[in-house]
């Protein structure tokens, strides 16, 4: 009995006898086939064990992290880089987890003499894989040496294409909004506020107004100050909206200029990696060595470069004195705060939802905060947030609890809601999904496999709710699982249902606040972002594929054992989307230059 290790093009047309299957990769088609081929009750079945390696191993990936960005000269390149945003954007977190996992199923092989087939979606980790078992009876199947060589040709072709592409969009961009705003001029005459924002359809209000998602209402609490809106310079479309609103919302696009678009298209970052880096006592340095070739087959460099670049002569006018955005630590984040910095400018960031222990753009390395631009003032909407980036590694003194903007009035709406929605079917089952493709394609895929006739047989009725910014087509999620799909109103949606199954949304929480029976579905091969992670062991049931169908039906038939009472709502509410205090927002948006010596 052994362990075998095959890159997917070198996938056996049967098992051995005794012997189970593994897929590693967040694609759902591989596993799909793998299943069809071997069948399910083969699929090695691992009850978290990912998950539990990635507690593990969360804080020694970030240590390493921190080590490499201390060693860049470069830093606009490097904070431009995926490497350094962590997640999401980058992949290497989660092929770590699994280079750690083979380690643990390869020895347990040899102890117990069982046999498994572990199937490499991505040639890179392949390759990494064979580095790092060389000590180990390993029998692999196929080569990817001359794929990666081929892999770098075609990612260095397609970043050529994709900066042409990003670079005629940009001049594009720059051409519309010029000539729809050839009448506006600055709104700000002097030491006025910059709020960034995102235009998108929901943010278009009547009379000119304007709705952000994000920071809310925040610009009501500046006191006799100016104030504006800024959008990145990569945003195309919403040119007229954005004129008619020109007393008060300015692009960035518009400090376009031309020398500043050669040296974007032609900005590159090189990487100074370790001679071996190691999350714990694993290698990874053909992983480090894959972000960055990624990177390469990207326009990511061109576009953030250009964002710095804009943002510089954005605020060398010196009519603004504070940037305030919402905080998530993403690189154009990190760039604003670099260039506010060279300007004197005081930078707030905003923290707006929850932060899952797993979504490590928000944690440091054990002293990653030296040299990481942080904004000024980090204002958090919960106190579940704020302790959890203070442990975190984000300096205490940076901190202020403020309460939450975005969820402004949650207490009354689930209030409202709860009301509602009692009595409503349990049967009758509300899946949210999430805007990753790859976990949304999980639990499609899971209820495809456990529900084939989409729940008649079991009397259970299944309503899909797309994410309400997500650009998957109907036609294609009606493709996986051909039920009824339901957009409009949240609490519209959940009012006739009983049961709630989602996944990476606080929607769930909310759910459960409600006092419905709720249920999170947990993929076993993608990273566990779980956003109710705050709540008591147990208090949100948790189900995999391996108890998919009997969790759901479970849940189905069990009246939620929530108390859904008006104090758990102001209890738990408050912890994470707490009452907005007004006075410590005003005193925040007021304090100018100089931030860090007048606290």
């Amino acid at each position: 009995m052994s362990c075998r290790i095959v890159y997917q093009s070198r996938v056996p047309g049967t098992l051995e006898a005794g012997q189970s299957w593994l897929c590693l990769g967040k694609g759902p088609d591989l596993r799909v086939a793998l299943g069809s081929r071997y069948g399910w009750g083969r699929e090695l079945a691992l009850h978290g064990r990912l998950h539990e390696i990635g507690r593990r191993l969360r804080q020694p990936f970030l240590d390493m992290i921190e080590e490499i960005g201390s060693d860049q000269h470069d830093i606009v390149g490097w904070w431009s880089s995926t490497l350094s945003w962590k997640v999401p954007s980058s992949d290497i977190f989660l092929f770590s987890l699994y280079l750690a996992l083979v380690h643990e199923l390869v020895q347990q092989s040899e102890y117990d003499q069982s046999s498994i087939l572990i199937i490499v979606e991505d040639p890179w980790l392949f390759r990494q894989l064979q580095f790092s078992l060389q000590v180990f009876k390993v029998s692999w199947g196929g080569s990817v040496c001359f794929l990666l060589f081929f892999e770098r040709v075609k990612l260095l072709l397609l970043g050529i294409l994709k900066r042409l592409g990003w670079a005629v969009r940009t001049i594009l961009a720059y051409i519309r909004q010029r000539k729809a705003m050839r009448e506006v001029v600055f709104p700000i005459k002097k030491n006025g506020v910059a709020f960034y924002s995102l235009p998108q359809a929901r943010c278009i209000a009547p009379d000119r107004g304007w709705t952000d998602p994000y920071l809310g209402d925040l610009h009501t609490y500046l006191v006799d100050t100016e104030f504006c809106r800024f959008s990145p310079p990569g945003m195309f479309g919403f040119d007229s909206e954005i004129a008619d609103r020109g007393a008060y919302f300015w692009p960035l696009i518009l400090h376009f200029s031309w020398f500043d678009l050669l040296r974007s298209l032609t900005a590159l970052f090189f990487l100074r990696t370790l001679k071996q880096p190691m999350v714990g006592s694993f290698p990874i340095d053909i992983l480090v060595r894959r972000e960055w070739w990624l990177d390469v087959g990207r326009a990511a460099w061109s576009d953030f470069h250009f964002f710095y670049l804009c943002m510089n002569r954005f605020l060398a006018s010196g009519l603004v004195r504070t940037v305030v955005f919402p905080y998530e630590n993403q690189p154009w984040e990190k760039l604003t705060v670099l260039a506010a910095k060279t300007y004197g400018v005081s930078t707030i960031g905003f923290q707006h939802a929850t932060i899952p222990s797993m979504l490590l753009s928000y944690f440091l390395g054990k002293t990653e905060a030296r040299f990481l631009p942080l904004p000024d003032l980090i204002l958090t909407s919960g106190q579940f947030q704020k302790q959890s980036l203070e442990h975190g590694g984000t300096p205490a003194e940076s901190l202020r609890l403020v309460g939450s903007l975005r969820y402004k009035g949650i207490k009354e709406r689930l209030r409202r809601a709860k009301n509602i929605s009692c009595g409503a079917d349990s049967r009758r089952v509300l899946v949210l999904l999430t805007l990753d493709d790859s976990l949304l394609d999980s639990i499609l895929g899971a209820l495809k496999r456990a529900f084939p006739d989409q729940g008649h047989k079991d009397g259970i009725t299944f309503v899909v709710r797309p994410h309400p910014v997500s650009l998957r087509p109907s036609s294609r999620i009606k493709e996986v699982f051909r039920v009824e799909l339901r957009g409009g109103n949240l609490d519209d949606a959940m009012s006739d249902c009983g049961t709630i199954l989602f996944q990476d949304t606080t929607a769930g929480f909310e759910a459960w606040l409600m006092g419905k029976s709720v249920l999170r579905y947990r993929a076993e091969m993608v990273l566990d972002i779980d956003p109710c992670e705050f709540l008591d062991n147990g208090q949100i049931n948790v189900c995999s594929d391996a108890d998919f169908r009997e969790s759901v039906i479970r849940a189905t038939s069990n009246k939620s054992e929530m108390p859904s009472t008006d104090s758990y709502i102001e209890r738990y509410c408050e912890m994470i989307f707490g009452t907005v205090e007004t006075e410590e927002l005003r005193k925040a948006l007021s304090v100018g230059p100089g931030l860090k010596e007048n606290r």
